[in-house]
């Protein structure tokens, strides 16, 4: 698959899906007061290279895991 491919492929799904789900918590006072196509291009892009390096890290400790995306998460929420 080449990279256009892909990107389309993550445009019309994943991003398409977190923008909804994004816009939503917005709508209830949930997130901060931001843009929401750049909070979406932001979490997907951090999503998708953390994949790859996920895919060549080898153990991965999902407790550090779990806990660095729930920090990266948090910094959107409003207080």
């Amino acid at each position: 698959i080449s990279w256009n491919e892909w990107k389309k492929s993550d445009e019309n799904n994943y991003e398409f899906y977190l923008k909804k789900h994004l816009s939503l918590l917005k709508q209830e006072g949930i997130l901060i007061d931001m843009d929401i196509n750049l909070v979406t291009h932001i979490i997907s892009g951090a999503l998708n290279e953390l994949s790859l390096y996920i895919a060549k890290t080898s153990p991965i400790n999902n407790e550090e895991l779990y806990i660095t995306i729930v920090n990266l998460l948090k910094g959107f929420k409003a207080d």
